[in-house]
């Protein structure tokens, strides 16, 4: 009974599926012609597929091929379209049989050819809008190229108190001392708001000492 029972079931979604395609076929006649050389192309295959037999699996594949390139074709506004959907059959062939049929890799690729040819030469619009496509990939990759290199040109310089504290750090360590033995932290942001224009403007934040000491020093960090 259930043997039974799933072939009906496997009987009715092929009907549903054959009234599919009819209707398709109603609003499209590619569809039709690609329904009826398809469904030989799947006997073919389908008994290639039980018995293994080579030379079973040539009309299923050529015929599988001819069927796409008649759908392409009906449903598709390009000139040879049609040859791209048999090139595809020849492509099945040869992956069903590497070794037998390695012959079938030749008019693949030449079908495969002939067809890109005659889209190209055929729909001037085809190439037109590739050009274009290409033309906005080049000019995108070109900006983004001029935006990296202006990002690292635009590099955030350091402000005074961090390249008066990269000063007090190196000085510290050429001197053998403890940074704030060099300068206090609030002299550094007293003196990260100053410009002065010679080591007498720094007194009041700085010694006599280190303005003996360091103020040629600082007076170049801070220019």
């Amino acid at each position: 009974m259930k043997t039974l029972e799933n072939r009906n079931q496997q009987l009715g979604w092929v009907l549903l599926g054959v009234a599919g395609i009819i209707l398709l076929g109603a609003i499209n006649s590619a569809v039709t012609g690609f329904f009826w050389v398809g469904a030989i192309a799947a006997g073919f295959l389908w008994a290639y597929k039980q018995t293994k037999q080579p030379g079973l699996a040539v009309p299923g594949s050529i015929m599988a091929g001819i069927s796409v390139g008649i759908l392409l074709e009906g449903l598709l506004p390009f000139d040879g379209i049609f040859l791209a959907g048999l090139a595809g059959g020849f492509w099945l062939l040869r992956n069903l049989e590497p070794r037998r049929h390695e012959w079938a890799i030749y008019p693949a690729w030449i079908l495969s050819a002939i067809a890109g040819l005659v889209v190209i030469s055929e729909n001037s619009w085809v190439v037109a809008l590739t050009l274009v496509a290409a033309g906005i990939y080049l000019l995108n990759r070109k900006n983004t190229s001029q935006t990296i290199t202006v990002a690292a040109n635009e590099a955030p310089q350091p402000t005074k108190l961090e390249r008066l504290m990269q000063w007090r750090a190196e000085t510290a360590a050429a001197m053998g001392l403890p940074e704030p033995e060099i300068l206090r932290g609030e002299q550094l942001e007293r003196l990260a708001k100053m410009t002065p224009e010679n080591v007498d403007a720094m007194f009041g934040v700085l010694d006599a000492a280190q303005i003996e000491r360091y103020g040629k020093s600082l007076l170049s960090v801070l220019s």
